[in-house]
C-alpha cells in the first residue's frame, strides 16, 4: 500500500530551525513508521514551499502550489484539489499530518487534527477574518475519511464543535523518546548551561509564545515569589514569538531589566534537552492544549511539572504533575513555592513523572497509526 505522508509543516519548521508540536509529531511519526516489516510504502508529500524536504526523508512529491491556493477553489467549487488524478495514480492513501488537508476524490484521506482551537477559540489561531477561517476549518475537517486526534479531550471537541461522527475519530496519543532526554555527564551539562549564563534551579517554560500559553499570568506568578526565591530560581522562557504577542514581549523585556527573568528566543534542540534537565521545574500553565507534549518532555527530563487543570493537560499528566487553575496567579505562584520548599514533593513528582512517561512512545503512536491505515487498505 502506497501512502502519501504530509510533510509541509515539518519542512517549514526544519528550515526555520524551530519545530513546533505539529512538526515534532510529523518528524517522529515518520521515523517510527520506517519499519522493515511494514506492508506500507511511504513517500513524503508537500505543498509548494521554499523549503527543501526535511532531512531524513526521500525527495517528496510536491504539489505545485501552496495549500491556501488550493483551498479556496475547492471550497467554492466542491472540486478536488489540483493534482488529484496524479495523487490517485501514485498513492493508495493520503495522510495529512499537519492540518494541510486537501479535498480529494477517489483516494482515502486520513487527517491528523491536534485540536479545535481554530473553531472554539479562533482569536487564538487567526489574526484576521477569524470567524470566516473557523468556518473554513470546520468544512475542511469533513473532507477527511477518518480523523486521528491526540487526546480524548480533542475528540470530544471535534464531536461537539465540528459535528464529526464519533466513529470517524481515533485517539492516538503522542509519544516521547526517553533516550533523547538521558542525562549528560555533569561537566558537559554545565558547559552547555554556561553558554546561556545559567545555573541549575530555574523555573522553565518551553513553547511558542502565543496568547493561549498564559505567559502573562506565569510572569505575574513568578513576581509574587519573594525576592530571594526569585533570585535563586529565575524564570527562563524558551520559545519563538508567535502572532499577537508584541505587547507581552515588550513587557517581558521590561521585566528582564530589573527582575530575574530571561527570554531565550531560540535554543537548538540538543541544548534544550540540557535546559530541561537543569530546571527546578517545568511550568506550563496553558489555557488550552490538545495534548501537551512539553509535559512529557519534562517528565522524561526528570524534573517536576506544574501545569493547568484544564483541557487535555490532566489527561496527559495523570497524577504525575502539580495541577493548578491557570487563571489563578496565586495558585501558580503557590505551586512554584511548594516545589522550592518541599524536597519530598519534588522527589515524588519526579518519580511519578518518570513512571508516567513510560506509557507514551512514538513506537506505540506509529503502531496505532498503522492500524488506522489498515482499515483503508485495498
Amino acid at each position: 500500500m502506497r501512502v502519501a505522508f504530509g510533510v509541509t509543516a515539518w519542512a517549514q519548521g526544519a528550515a526555520s530551525g524551530h519545530l513546533d508540536g505539529i512538526g515534532i509529531y510529523t518528524q517522529k511519526l515518520w521515523q517510527a513508521l520506517q519499519q522493515p516489516s511494514t506492508p506500507f510504502d511511504f513517500q513524503p508529500l508537500q505543498f509548494r514551499t521554499a523549503q527543501p524536504a526535511p532531512t531524513g526523508t526521500p525527495q517528496p512529491l510536491t504539489l505545485p502550489y501552496r495549500y491556501a491556493q488550493g483551498l479556496l477553489p475547492a471550497v467554492l467549487s466542491s472540486l478536488p484539489f489540483w493534482g488529484n488524478r496524479r495523487l490517485c495514480r501514485a498513492f493508495d492513501l493520503v495522510h495529512a499530518t499537519d492540518h494541510h488537508i486537501p479535498r480529494l476524490r477517489g483516494l482515502p484521506l486520513i487527517a491528523t487534527v491536534m485540536d479545535t482551537i481554530p473553531i472554539t477559540h479562533p482569536h487564538w489561531a487567526f489574526a484576521k477574518h477569524a470567524r470566516l477561517k473557523a468556518q473554513l476549518f470546520r468544512k475542511v475537517l469533513h473532507w477527511a475519511d477518518h480523523i486521528i486526534t491526540i487526546s480524548a479531550h480533542s475528540r470530544a471537541d471535534l464531536i461537539t464543535h465540528a459535528d464529526i461522527a464519533p466513529e470517524r475519530i481515533t485517539v492516538i496519543p503522542l509519544g516521547v523518546e526517553a533516550q533523547e532526554f538521558a542525562p549528560l555527564p555533569t561537566r558537559q551539562r554545565e558547559h552547555i548551561l554556561s553558554r546561556y549564563h545559567l545555573q541549575p534551579g530555574y523555573f522553565l517554560f518551553v513553547g511558542t509564545l502565543q496568547p493561549r500559553k498564559n505567559l502573562e499570568r506565569l510572569l505575574a506568578a513568578h513576581a509574587r515569589l519573594d525576592q530571594a526565591a526569585r533570585r535563586r530560581h529565575p524564570l527562563i522562557i524558551v520559545g519563538q514569538p508567535g502572532w499577537c504577542m508584541r505587547a507581552f514581549i515588550d513587557t517581558l523585556k521590561q521585566a528582564a531589566r530589573h527582575e530575574p527573568v530571561r527570554w531565550l528566543e531560540y535554543v537548538p534542540r540538543a541544548d534544550l534537552m540540557v535546559l530541561y534537565q537543569g530546571a527546578q521545574a517545568l511550568v506550563h500553565p496553558s489555557l488550552y492544549e490538545g495534548f501537551g507534549l512539553t509535559i512529557l518532555e519534562g517528565f522524561a527530563s526528570g524534573i517536576p511539572v506544574i501545569t493547568a487543570n484544564t483541557t487535555a493537560l490532566p489527561e496527559v499528566a495523570g497524577d504525575a504533575a502539580c495541577l493548578v487553575d491557570p487563571y489563578d496567579v496565586d495558585a501558580i505562584a503557590q505551586a512554584m513555592q511548594q516545589i522550592i520548599d518541599d524536597p519530598a514533593l519534588r522527589a515524588h513528582l519526579i518519580q511519578a513523572g518518570q513512571n508516567r512517561v513510560g506509557q507514551f512512545s512514538w513506537a506505540a503512536c506509529a503502531q496505532q497509526t498503522l492500524h488506522v491505515y489498515q482499515r483503508f487498505a485495498v
